[in-house]
């Protein structure tokens, strides 16, 4: 299933506290290496770094080392990752970052590992927290700026945001789908016109085999990184199907279609009724016609069941299936919705994945939001008071899990957590759609609260789009 090219020679162990107390005991570093199964650099680092003779030997004599993947354990990516994949963080015995690197050939990775024992002699610097901002009062004018700044990072060249490389930023396009739905203001729909127009007219999306791949390293949608991930392709069809909604072009409903046909072609374990999570970067497949396609290998797919992910594909065949009248997506989203409800929830939350039948028991804010949200949107297809039970069971769990000082912490509040795991982080995505939610079972005034300890987030970038679109809701 990993696909790791020599995960027998170095001594890998999962990310635990034995592994840390092993180090401590054994006063040694801790190379942690955080990496994903569609990742092309990671495949190289295997093939080449990893399988050098010389770095096996120095990681097993002098390091503990630790593997990661990224879509598994997103809490410790979101805490140790140095901007890429693979992340090759150093880490002292108590979880500290001694430094780190992205993909490093055997020669310059064996020099970086002989820096890092160096560098861990000095003192530890002690990193103090940051100072959370004032909270805004006025969110509505937070969604203003919000909406300022979204436009002053658009491309009118290709549409988009940024130049290069370029990822569709779902969340913004769906929070302008909903602002133009409300304002019906003109360049709100030439920003998403010539986004959704753009992003088809490049190289961003499969037109042989349908679906999107994961970003375009170019400013023009061309040149994309060709693995395909599920919960991007689930909100991309979502986007789709409400810009159809919004603009009635009949190639916004070509693609939503498509995108979903793809999930549940490729993606799809039809016995079980659950989506897998990606597709491999395979250029050369990609880069075939359908007929040569039949002939080839088709590229690795990751059977892990990601419960959050699957909770967005759900909703996106919910939102296709009445957007673009295709009955049997409904069919499907709500079989798959029940037994993903029955399997995933717990007293704790809603577990993060299945491996090969297991349950990963990692609990994350994200998976619980994403599935309450994907109850409440198949209530609202069906009626059934069974779904809406299990939303509402789930609120409760939420606020005991993850909710301190109106505050939607990531991951559950751990005793013994190591390194960076002590700080849980505000997540602003579990954040905006529990509001999203309160505001569906009627609770107003609890998602006004929610929201404002996030609203000083709609200030500073683009990144805040779940935020902007649940203010927009209030």
């Amino acid at each position: 299933m990993t696909k790791y090219t020599n995960k027998n020679a170095i001594n890998w162990l999962d990310w635990s506290n034995s592994a840390f107390e092993k180090a401590k005991k054994e006063k040694k570093l801790v190379l942690l290496s955080i990496s994903a199964v569609w990742c092309h650099w990671c495949h190289n680092m295997d093939k080449e770094t990893f399988s050098d003779k010389r770095v096996i030997k120095k990681l097993n004599s002098e390091f503990i080392s630790v593997k990661v993947d990224t879509d598994v354990r997103p809490d410790i990516n979101d805490r140790y990752n140095l901007g890429g994949w693979p992340t090759l963080a150093v880490l002292r015995p108590d979880g500290s970052l001694v430094s780190g690197v992205l993909y490093e050939p055997p020669e310059k990775f064996l020099a970086f590992l002989e820096h890092c024992k160096e560098f861990a002699r000095a003192p530890v610097e002690k990193f103090a927290k940051e100072v959370s901002a004032k909270e805004t009062a006025d969110l509505k004018a937070a969604v203003a700026q919000f909406k300022r700044n979204v436009e002053s990072s658009y491309d009118p060249l290709y549409g988009g945001f940024g130049f290069a490389p370029k990822f569709p930023q779902q969340e913004v396009l769906l929070f302008l789908l909903e602002d133009y739905s409300i304002s019906k203001d003109k360049k709100v729909g030439e920003i998403l016109k010539k986004t959704l127009h753009g992003m088809l007219a490049g190289e961003f999306y499969d037109k042989e085999q349908g679906g999107f791949f994961r970003y375009a390293t170019q400013q023009n949608w061309t040149i994309p990184h060709f693995e395909k991930m599920l919960n991007d392709n689930a909100l991309l069809a979502q986007v789709y199907s409400e810009a159809y909604s919004l603009f009635g072009d009949e190639q916004f409903m070509s693609v939503a279609k498509e995108t979903c046909y793809f999930m549940l072609t490729v993606l799809f374990d039809k016995v079980n009724c659950f989506f897998y999570g990606s597709q491999d970067a395979d250029e050369y497949f990609c880069k075939l016609s359908r007929e040569e396609r039949k002939k080839a290998i088709s590229p690795f797919i990751d059977g892990r069941i990601y419960v959050g992910w699957n909770a967005l594909a759900i909703i996106a065949l919910l939102k296709t299936a009445a957007s673009v009248n295709e009955p049997m997506f409904k069919t499907i989203a709500l079989r798959c919705l029940r037994i993903l409800a029955e399997k995933s929830i717990t007293k704790k939350g809603v577990v993060h994945c299945f491996i090969e039948d297991a349950l990963f028991k990692l609990y994350l804010a994200k998976d619980a939001t994403f599935l309450q949200s994907a109850l409440l949107a198949g209530h609202d297809a069906s009626g059934d008071n069974v779904l809406l039970a299990a939303a509402k069971k789930l609120t409760k769990i939420i606020e005991k899990s993850f909710v301190e000082k109106n505050i939607v912490y990531d991951i559950l509040k751990q005793k013994d957590a190591v390194g960076f795991l002590a700080d849980r982080h505000h997540d602003l995505t579990a954040t905006a759609y529990f509001a999203m939610n309160l505001l569906k079972l009627a609770d107003k005034n609890r998602a006004r609260i929610i929201l404002s300890t996030a609203a000083h987030e709609l200030l500073s970038g683009i990144h805040a789009g779940a935020i902007a679109r649940a203010v927009l809701r209030l």
